[in-house]
């Protein structure tokens, strides 16, 4: 699918889903006439909630993968959660702040699921799984189109302390080649991802509390993009999230020590900016 079909296809999504918005809406206004507070309760409880967002980075760094060559991207997205399943669905774009690089953008759709083990214990552990589609659309599909599954095991109670937290993450995920027979059937592969978030109180209390997270994580490719069987990189990066009723803004500073030459010969250091909205 060419660029332009894909803007259309993008713009309509866009639509349409701001038409659900603004019906579920009025639906929503009528029918909380006739609710009592506690099926209003539980109705808060079950919205569908879409969430529009606009990113950008100053250069796209991706699992040590440096994929503009110093360059910048545009990174908008939309995602739905389900009426609070467990289900969400995204598109997410990255597309290139210059035009020297324009057949490196992509798109991507995922599917996700998320849910809880010993929910009630300082165990609990949030896991998600996710189907993924990478899709080049300035290049046949054949020749760069992935798809991958991964699963996202963290521990948000692992570590707390007031208004500190520790959370440690891990993610595996298995890539390959969209097509068969395609160009980049060597591709495929594994990558591991051993990560932990430090979150610690700013200022504020209440609603008004801000706080900042401070994470590093180790990536271990295994195959992945024809890389070396190694330790790629390591990320440092430090955020924090300012919330306003439905806007989010979440500034972020990341610095990567590169490990391995097949997938980054330099260390990397770059800002980034998602604003998000939630109907």
């Amino acid at each position: 699918m060419n660029t332009e079909k894909h803007f259309v296809t993008v713009i309509s999504a866009v639509i349409f889903l701001a038409g659900i918005s603004q019906a579920k809406t009025w639906v929503d206004e009528w029918a909380q006439m006739y609710l009592s507070e506690e099926e209003k309760m539980q109705d808060r409880r079950t919205d569908l909630v879409i969430t529009a967002t606009m990113g950008g980075v100053s250069e796209y760094i991706w699992r040590g993968f440096d994929m503009f060559d110093d360059r910048g991207a545009f990174q908008p997205s939309i995602n739905v959660d389900w009426f609070d399943t467990g289900l969400n669905t995204m598109v997410w774009s990255a597309q290139p702040l210059t035009g020297k690089i324009k057949d490196r953008e992509e798109f991507r759709y995922i599917v996700g699921y998320t849910g809880y083990l010993w929910e009630d214990t300082l165990h609990v552990t949030k896991w998600a799984v996710n189907w993924t589609y990478y899709d080049f659309v300035s290049m046949p599909s054949t020749e760069r189109d992935a798809e991958e599954v991964g699963l996202q095991l963290s521990w948000p109670k692992a570590y707390t302390d007031g208004d500190t937290r520790i959370v440690p993450r891990y993610y595996a995920g298995k890539l390959w080649p969209a097509k068969s027979g395609a160009v980049n059937s060597d591709v495929g592969g594994w990558i591991h991802i051993l990560g932990i978030d430090y979150e610690f109180w700013l200022f504020g209390a209440g609603a008004e509390k801000q706080v900042a997270c401070i994470s590093a994580e180790a990536v271990y490719n295994d195959g992945m993009l024809i890389s070396e069987h190694s330790w790629s990189d390591i990320v440092f990066g430090i955020g924090t999230t300012l919330r306003e009723g439905p806007l989010t803004v979440r500034p972020e500073i990341k610095y990567q020590v590169s490990l391995e030459e097949a997938v980054n010969n330099k260390d990397e250091i770059w800002g980034g900016m998602t604003i998000s909205y939630k109907f």
